[in-house]
């Protein structure tokens, strides 16, 4: 029965991708087609059921696949059209409301460990079209505005990280029934995204208009800065026994990690206030070579380091708290070496006189902690 069984789909899917080529127009085959093998591949879970044939359950297992190619097919063809454009809506909603029905019914049928790679895989989906969309959108929307477009492609996986968590002990399927595939170790490719995203935000110029920007409560920075939370809120999860995904008995390295991102990200901050309070334009040579760019971060830094040392002072966290002093190590190195050269201005002597000046308050406030 296995070799007449893909004889017959074969000749059904063939034919029927034959007959949307024929009879249906350009613009509306892609979806056509996918709708098209999507109610397939139900009723062929449904006729397994109905005639009790249990190799006839296992060709549904190929609907996520479809839904990827799909999925790819529309953004090399149609990279500036709406993916629900086209009556896309109808095929993309049906397939992903069988998709989550078939997970369901093959529950019993289907191997456990094919069933949770096929949950996340379809959450990885669903994050990268609600962000497509979204984005393609707010394009439509806001044409000569790309930071908006940029947003929605953090704050969609971020939301989605947080929607896990919440759901995470209140919704039994399917997110309590496959933990790992939404909110642990399946989660982590999300993560790893959301950090990078982070970084790569750094570099946008974050113009909020129609809005006027303000540091840190700006939509891209915000949106960087809920990503971080979210990031740092998983790893907690998972240090606490909550969730169990990786063993982080030494999770040093993940908040290094995290502190990175978190220390670019404060850099960013006063690069873009020195580029819309200063009017310096956002590029990196430029800023390099700006005084008060370089007399801002010297100050930032300061007092990254204070707050580091302060913190680690108050929770006995020497580790912590020689992150800070080797942060405040540079500092000085770098107003030797790079303030130094042009101590005659203004904008430097404030740099020298604020640094001495924080480095004073630390040494009062924030001794290194007893081993």
């Amino acid at each position: 029965h296995w070799p007449l069984m893909a004889w017959g789909l074969l000749w059904w899917f063939g034919s029927g991708l034959i007959e949307v080529d024929v009879f249906v127009e350009t613009a509306y085959q892609l979806n056509t087609s996918l709708f098209f093998m999507t109610l397939s591949l139900f009723v062929v879970s449904l006729l397994a059921r109905f005639l009790n044939w249990k190799a006839a359950e296992f060709p549904p297992v190929l609907l996520l696949p479809i839904m990827y190619l799909a999925c790819f097919i529309h953004v090399i063809t149609y990279p500036a059209r709406n993916l629900l454009s086209e009556y896309g809506f109808i095929s993309w909603i049906t397939a992903f409301m069988i998709q989550m029905l078939v997970l369901y019914r093959c529950e019993w049928i289907w191997n456990k460990r094919l069933l949770s790679i096929w949950h996340a895989f379809t959450l990885y989906l669903y994050i990268f079209i609600c962000c497509l969309v979204l984005s393609n959108f707010i394009e439509y929307l806001l044409p000569d505005s790309h930071v908006w477009r940029d947003i929605i492609w953090g704050v969609i996986p971020a939301f989605g990280v947080l929607k896990a968590i919440y759901l995470r002990d209140r919704l039994a399927w399917p997110v309590m029934d496959y933990l790992h595939s939404y909110v642990g170790k399946a989660q982590l490719p999300v993560i790893i995204y959301l950090g990078l995203w982070v970084i790569l935000a750094c570099f946008n110029v974050g113009d909020p208009g129609p809005l006027p920007y303000l540091p840190v409560l700006n939509p891209l920075e915000l949106t960087q800065f809920f990503s971080l939370i979210m990031i740092l809120n998983w790893c907690l999860l998972i240090k606490r026994g909550e969730i169990i995904a990786f063993d982080l008995q030494k999770p040093a390295l993940a908040y290094s990690a995290i502190g990175l991102v978190g220390f670019i990200w404060i850099n960013s901050i006063v690069a873009h206030s020195v580029h819309f309070y200063a009017d310096i334009r956002f590029d990196g040579d430029i800023l390099l070579a700006s005084d008060i760019f370089q007399t801002s971060i010297s100050i930032v830094w300061t007092l990254t380091a204070f707050s580091l040392m302060w913190f680690a002072t108050k929770n006995q966290a020497r580790s912590l708290w020689f992150v800070g002093a080797t942060l405040l190590g540079f500092v000085v190195i770098k107003l030797f070496i790079i303030d130094l050269a042009e101590s005659d201005t203004v904008t430097h002597i404030i740099s020298f006189m604020s640094v001495g000046i924080l480095m004073l308050i630390i040494v009062y406030f924030s001794p290194v902690p007893p081993k």
